[in-house]
């Protein structure tokens, strides 16, 4: 048994964190691989933020799609590091996101090729 105030390393408590420690460890090669996944998904959906309100969306619109593109992509990037899991969700999150302001554009506001 441990006196008071000394570190008991052989306790419970303390192996299951060094467990879940080790966990996380060994599985960030897997979550770097899903954040790389999410940055080229961002960069894909460069069709929905870039190209498509080119052809569709007035110009001053236009320019929002643009921003919000090089914002999201900017932060792919830096969440890549240290936080993976999170640029694997931005262009799940944010693809539906831009197609649903699309489609509401160019049924309420008119916009049309």
């Amino acid at each position: 048994m441990a006196e008071i105030g000394s570190r008991d390393y052989e306790s419970p408590v303390i192996r299951e964190r060094g467990r879940r420690v080790a966990s996380m460890m060994g599985d960030r090669p897997l979550a770097h691989f899903a954040g790389a996944i999410g940055i080229l998904g961002q960069l894909a959906t460069a069709y929905w933020y870039l190209l498509y309100p080119l052809l569709v969306v007035p110009s001053p619109a236009s320019y929002a799609f643009f921003v919000a593109w090089f914002v999201l992509v900017g932060l792919t990037v830096k969440w890549w590091r240290h936080h993976p899991i999170r640029s694997f969700f931005v262009p799940i999150v944010s693809a539906p996101i831009a197609i649903v302001a699309l489609w509401l554009g160019s049924a309420l506001l008119g916009w049309a090729p």
